[in-house]
């Protein structure tokens, strides 16, 4: 029997293990600080573009970054700078995969050319939770036949990365045409007249800056209500604050609806096969690629423009929260929840309700996402909050939050206390409520 290779095992979602976890120590707290970033720049094989992606490079080194090109051939090596770039000589994806893998809290790939391989490289990558940018060949420059490029191939690359990079207004227009309008452009003057090659990766660095965030909207019912909240998340979205992805049933009453603004670029939708708002969530949280998730339902509205964004700062500031809410849950026998602050961001909280919850998609990737068995039932959310706590990571409130509703009425379900008091008789401390850590 064929044992699975070691990609296979890092990248594959599996659903939680109670009873292994049961039997595991809780792991020790993830130190705050900031993060260590590393670049990758991919270069074209000939031409312009490959000089581009060349200065790149050595300029994002000179800033400090730690930076690795891929030379597309090996001869490409040649024309590489030297100094602190490292150099990949030829076009090793194995090489690549494994350097992903490796432990780097954040990777930025910038890639300089639509083909094949490496709209594969991108994804691939993806799922290691680089951030993919693309920086496009110019509409007028025809690219070289070995790069097998084309139309089809560069949409398609685009639908896989974060951000677009353009070196000029014409390729900007040209990204933007081949986005369909759901992606940001940002445009980088040319670098020979305008702060020189230091500028343009000081651009490239502040773009990268802040995390990416996704706010994955779980539709209910009522179709009118499915489609205002689409609307109103589309719209409260400042400049880049998130990207909204709507996750509807199969049959959802508001498809049509939810469609048309999909064509439009407001979001973009999954369709889940499974029924209920944690099978939607869940679904989202392993479909997509950024950093951050936030988790809504049909019945929540923004609180204003730029909504969300103090529940994000917090989480990607305090590396020690593993989730902000909006509301906390008590675990079953408990009167009150005994609150510790915890600075102004919030309250410190032993469980979370689902509805309103943000964190980071690595966070709810390792904890398992939400336990969908109906054993469960009212007490999914408490589960998963139980399970980020094992990471030896906090639970917070977070007032300003920027969500208001989010009213969804529960179905019981007999038998779901007694079922989370067996999960987690061996944390006595998180069934008492207690918030602090084990």
């Amino acid at each position: 029997m064929r044992r699975p290779s070691l990609l296979s095992l890092l990248v594959r979602r599996r659903a939680p293990s109670h009873e292994k976890r049961r039997h595991r120590a809780p792991a020790g707290p993830v130190e705050a600080g900031p993060r260590g970033v590393q670049w990758l720049v991919v270069a074209p094989g000939d031409g312009s573009h490959h000089r581009r992606a060349v200065r790149l490079a050595g300029a994002l080194a000179d800033q400090g970054v730690a930076t690795t090109l891929v030379a597309r051939r090996p001869g490409d090596a040649n024309r590489a700078p030297g100094g602190e770039v490292r150099v990949l000589r030829g076009w090793n994806l194995a090489e690549l995969r494994a350097a992903f893998s490796a432990g780097v809290d954040r990777r930025c790939v910038l890639i300089g050319v639509a083909d094949a391989e490496t709209m594969a490289l991108a994804r691939d990558l993806g799922r290691y939770g680089a951030r993919i940018l693309y920086d496009a060949p110019s509409p007028a420059v025809v690219p070289a036949p070995t790069l097998s490029y084309d139309a089809e191939t560069e949409r398609a690359l685009v639908a896989t990365v974060d951000d677009l990079i353009g070196g000029d207004l014409r390729t900007a227009r040209h990204l933007s045409a081949q986005a369909g309008g759901g992606h940001l452009v940002h445009v980088l003057a040319s670098p020979e007249d305008a702060g020189g090659w230091s500028g343009a990766a000081r651009t490239l660095i502040d773009l990268t800056a802040r995390p990416t965030a996704v706010v994955l909207l779980a539709t209910g019912t009522d179709r009118a209500a499915s489609v205002d909240a689409a609307a109103a998340f589309a719209a409260a979205r400042s400049d880049g604050a998130y990207r909204l992805v709507v996750v509807a049933g199969a049959h959802d009453p508001a498809g049509d609806a939810l469609d048309a603004m999909e064509e439009e670029g407001r979001l973009r939708v999954l369709r889940s096969a499974r029924p209920g708002r944690l099978a939607a969530w869940n679904l989202g949280i392993a479909a997509t690629r950024s950093e951050l998730v936030a988790l809504v339902h049909s019945s929540h509205r923004p609180d204003g423009i730029g909504c969300l964004a103090p529940a994000l700062e917090v989480v990607a500031a305090r590396r020690e929260i593993g989730a902000v809410g909006l509301r906390p849950v008590r675990p079953p026998g408990v009167a009150r929840d005994p609150d510790a602050r915890l600075g102004e961001e919030g309250l410190r909280v032993a469980a979370l309700d689902g509805l309103g919850l943000v964190a980071p998609r690595s966070v709810l990737r390792r904890a398992g996402g939400f336990d969908e068995s109906p054993e469960l039932g009212t007490f999914a959310s408490v589960d998963l909050s139980f399970r980020i706590r094992d990471l030896g990571l906090g639970l917070a409130l977070c007032p300003a939050l920027g969500l208001r509703g989010g009213d969804v009425d529960e179905p019981g379900t007999r038998g779901a206390a007694r079922e989370l008091r067996r999960r987690w008789s061996d944390r006595p401390r998180y069934l008492a409520g207690d918030a602090g850590s084990e």
